[in-house]
């Protein structure tokens, strides 16, 4: 007696899968269906391919347009005995199996499965040793960059314009202006520190931006020598910001020429570093820490006048430092660094490195020694929607 519940008593064939899709003399109600299918997809795929077929034989497959991760379901598998047919695929998000059994039969296509798996389990390990494996790390330049992008969108929604006072000529005031006055100056302290928040945070992630991005470009095309010693290429990972970029093309296959030291993007990313490196450490010596100068006569004040208030003079202090146009020359910065070194770009190599810069999490091929594009940037889940049945 065949025993069912054996994948060698299956072939990979569509004979009966095809006829049941087609025969319109055939119950369709007998198919049964099993979502999700809760079994190890490396193991299973393992295990179809090492008995059903060497490559996926499903129709799904056939139809599938560019490479499988670009589609809606990746992968499947059609197989058939002398009882019916199992047919098994991938979607993005889930595994689905259909299958039909002829007569009395009782079929448990779990058991089926994880049986077959656990009783061939040296020829699915054997067969896992085939597949490659990548590993998967956070891109975060691509992380800091949707911060930095999502923090200026924000700031530019902030309105800074400090209120006035009667233009400050006196310091008398009627009281309905005063009350309006002091409206103001709470809203305006509202967006001062709102402001102060957003930019500090976006100066230090667009530095960490440009830093990820280069380090990224680093790992990506490194030479197939520097890949080979680890410890050469963490020695250069770890050099100064100025050393990294002197030296980027020495050690990369993706850049066709030299960085030129003073293109203004190199220039603005140096400074923007070293705003980052006065502000994390608090440099007093600084000017990028220096307001200005105040001068005492014993303990009289000869602070000077200005066209505000000092209650905004005090604002503008303490929450307008890094001020508006320094943010946006960090946004900018950021942006104008990583075109730069894109325009650098062998050509060959340029669409798949940027596509490669995008993903987050990227891969890594530990076969292969390179990095790898492990998920479709199309963040939709495969969903298809069905009428909507009639109360009863």
């Amino acid at each position: 007696m065949i025993d069912y519940y054996d994948i060698k008593s299956w072939k990979g064939k569509q004979t009966k899968y095809l006829q049941h899709m087609t025969d319109d003399g055939i119950d369709k109600s007998t198919t049964k269906r099993m979502v999700p299918l809760k079994v190890d997809i490396v193991k299973l795929f393992a295990l179809l391919k090492a008995f059903i077929s060497p490559i996926p034989n499903g129709i799904y497959t056939m139809m599938l347009n560019g490479l499988p991760l670009d589609n809606m379901i990746w992968w499947d598998f059609i197989m058939e005995s002398e009882v019916g047919y199992i047919h098994i695929w991938r979607t993005k998000s889930i595994l689905e199996v259909t299958y039909f059994v002829e007569g009395e039969i009782e079929f448990d296509i779990n058991k089926f499965f994880h049986t077959n798996i656990k009783n061939y389990i040296t020829d699915v390990q054997a067969m896992q040793l085939t597949f490659e494996r990548h590993s998967v790390y956070i891109n975060h330049y691509q992380s800091y960059k949707e911060c930095v992008d999502y923090l200026w969108k924000e700031i530019s929604k902030i309105d800074l314009t400090p209120p006035i006072n009667n233009n400050n000529k006196t310091h008398l005031i009627d009281q309905k202006e005063f009350d309006v006055y002091s409206s103001k100056i709470g809203g305006f302290v509202e967006n001062s520190v709102k402001f102060h928040t957003l930019g500090k945070s976006l100066v230090l992630n667009a530095a960490f931006t440009i830093e990820s991005f280069l380090n990224l470009v680093i790992r990506v095309g490194a030479t197939s020598q520097l890949r080979d010693y680890p410890d050469v290429l963490k020695k250069h990972l770890n050099t100064s910001f100025g050393d990294k970029l002197k030296n980027l093309k020495f050690y990369s296959i993706i850049f066709k020429q030299d960085i030129d030291p003073e293109h203004q993007a190199i220039k603005d990313s140096h400074e923007l570093m070293t705003l980052r490196n006065k502000y994390v450490h608090f440099d007093e010596s600084s000017d990028h820490n220096k307001l200005h100068d105040i001068f005492f006569d014993g303990d009289f004040p000869l602070h000077p006048t200005s066209k505000n208030t000092s209650v905004i003079d005090a604002i503008q202090q303490i929450y307008h430092k890094p001020d508006f146009n320094t943010v946006k020359k960090a946004y900018e910065a950021s942006l104008a660094f990583a075109s730069y070194l894109q325009s650098l770009f062998v050509d060959k190599y340029k669409q798949s490195v940027i596509v490669l810069m995008r993903q987050n999490p990227v891969g890594y091929n530990e076969s292969r020694k390179m990095y790898s594009a492990i998920y479709n940037e199309d963040l939709m889940d495969f969903f298809l929607p069905i009428p909507a049945q009639p109360e009863t």
